[in-house]
């Protein structure tokens, strides 16, 4: 029998500021394995007030293990 084992999930958000207008993408790794859109964005409200600059994207990324034996 196959299965499907979750491994880590990370998120790279994409900061707009000063010095940067196009865009920087810094990443967190690291997740809860459901992690909810609602934490993302929470999450990136957090961000927004330490450092002082747009958030405009984000992305989850998940890696799962799959047994091919």
């Amino acid at each position: 029998m196959l299965n499907r084992d979750w491994m880590k999930s990370n998120v790279t958000y994409t900061f707009v500021g000063d010095g940067y207008e196009k865009g920087v993408k810094r990443s967190f790794s690291n997740l809860t394995r459901n992690v909810s859109a609602e934490q993302v964005v929470g999450f990136a409200g957090v961000l927004k007030e330490l450092t002082g600059d747009r958030i405009i994207d984000a992305t989850v990324t998940t890696t799962d293990h799959v047994g091919v034996e």
